[in-house]
């Protein structure tokens, strides 16, 4: 078994603190992504189940041992980094056996191990030559491949695709899901991309200021955030949120903002009370007249398969895709 629990982790720099009591449970086999903002302790609380920086408080368990008090090498994880780290007068060959080679397996389990990881990751034609002869995505696969020659119970990914064009990402991030799928092993990945982030997770784990605000399904943090800075952060582009008053009027309740008034379920909240309504651009569409909101187009993004409409509707901005 290779579950991840982390209990009452804590981090501190000075007096300020980076990661607060966090308690976090991964499955064995399950891919968690890691989302937040820049600064948030995302990177932190990786580097703290790596064993790259000490915990201040709390404990990490990993397949049932506690390994907080252990140095890297005898936790069990492997972690591919945003640079890919790669030996530039090694082959490929090389820089995948590597790890293999300090711990002094013998030669024909390296080379099965080098053989299988280069099938999986599409390197084989690639194995004789050095990292300033291959592409972004084929550094970042030899990253990975490297790790995956560990066979080890948790794998780490600290923003693995930040380096690539937006078409290399698109494709290695479609490679890793296959990846996660045939190997099966523990993951914990960061990352700051909503793509990534939905597209790779079996769970998402948001972080602000070092504090976890909510973990879940994918959609179910897209469809029922936890409160209003997850209902900010996830999905792009961001939801629109209306400050608004409950009020009855002739027997309806209504929802009253600068510029609008829409109905509300019957006795979905006492009238007179403040309300925040989060309303997501996918959700909205436009019509000329005679729709729920009214307001004046500032700005149009085209995209080519959609477009989303900057609307000012009273003193609100509102973004519409259409």
């Amino acid at each position: 078994m290779a579950t991840v629990e982390l209990k009452g982790l804590g981090k501190t720099i000075g007096q300020t603190p980076i990661v607060r009591d966090v308690d976090l449970a991964i499955g064995d086999g399950e891919m968690l992504v890691l989302v937040g903002p820049s600064g948030c302790g995302k990177t932190t609380l990786l580097r703290l189940v790596s064993g790259l920086e000490e915990a201040g408080a709390g404990e990490i368990w990993i397949g049932g041992r506690r390994v907080d008090r252990l140095p890297p090498a005898r936790r069990d994880v492997a972690m591919v980094f945003q640079s890919y780290a790669l030996y530039p007068h090694m082959t490929v060959r090389e820089n995948l056996a590597f790890g293999l080679t300090l711990r002094k397996l013998p030669r024909a389990e390296i080379d099965s191990r080098v053989e299988e990881a280069a099938a999986l990751l599409e390197l084989t034609a690639l194995l004789s030559r050095r990292p300033r002869q291959l592409s972004g995505g084929q550094r970042q696969r030899v990253a990975m491949g490297r790790a995956i020659v560990r066979r080890p119970a948790v794998f780490l990914f600290d923003e693995p695709l930040s380096n690539l064009d937006a078409a290399l990402r698109a494709q290695v991030r479609v490679q890793l899901q296959q990846l996660h799928r045939r190997l099966g092993t523990t993951s914990i990945y960061v990352t700051h991309d909503q793509v990534e982030a939905m597209t790779l997770a079996d769970r998402i784990a948001v972080l602000r200021a070092g504090e976890l605000q909510q973990v879940g399904r994918p959609l179910d943090l897209y469809r029922q955030p936890a409160n209003r800075f997850v209902a900010g952060f996830l999905g792009s582009p961001a939801m629109n949120v209306l400050p608004a008053t409950a009020r009855g009027q002739g027997g309806e309740l209504r929802a009253v903002g600068d510029g609008f008034a829409l109905p509300l379920p019957a006795g979905a909240v006492a009238p007179g009370r403040e309300l925040l309504l989060g309303v997501r651009p996918h959700d909205l569409s436009l019509v000329l007249e005679g729709g729920a909101l009214s307001g004046l187009v500032e700005a149009v993004e085209i995209l080519g398969w959609e477009a989303f409409v900057q609307l000012r509707v009273g003193g609100n901005a509102v973004l519409v895709r259409a």
